[in-house]
């Protein structure tokens, strides 16, 4: 299996609803860029990364499906800032199926959503 945060992010900088409020560049693996030079991290950014990988299995064996959880953080000066990039990151991959990268989707969905401040 490829990287699945790979794939999801490619997918989302295809999207101009979701890129027109946070570009590709700004999407990243796992962390968000440390501070570097006095140099704050350019916000809004969004961090994804890989929570859970469950193989799927069937009456003879390993299927070659895995079910994968990708969280994203969404890190914005306000809280409408991140509430629309949710809401279009949302739109793009809620319901979807089919190409994501170089990984297919067989079934998106929002598990779940979370507010920190």
């Amino acid at each position: 299996m490829s990287d699945a945060v790979d794939s999801f992010r490619t997918y989302l900088g295809t999207k101009s609803g979701v890129t027109s409020l946070v570009p590709l560049r700004r999407m990243y693996p796992d962390t968000l860029p440390q501070q570097r030079s006095g140099k704050e991290v350019v916000l809004p950014a969004v961090t994804l990364q890989v929570v859970s990988e469950n193989p799927e299995h069937h009456m003879t064996g390993a299927s070659p499906l895995t079910r994968v959880r990708v969280q994203l953080d969404i890190y914005a000066r306000t809280r409408i800032e991140a509430n629309a990039i949710k809401e279009a990151t949302r739109d793009a991959a809620d319901g979807y199926d089919g190409a994501m990268g170089s990984e297919f989707a067989q079934m998106c969905h929002l598990d779940n959503s979370q507010d920190f401040y």
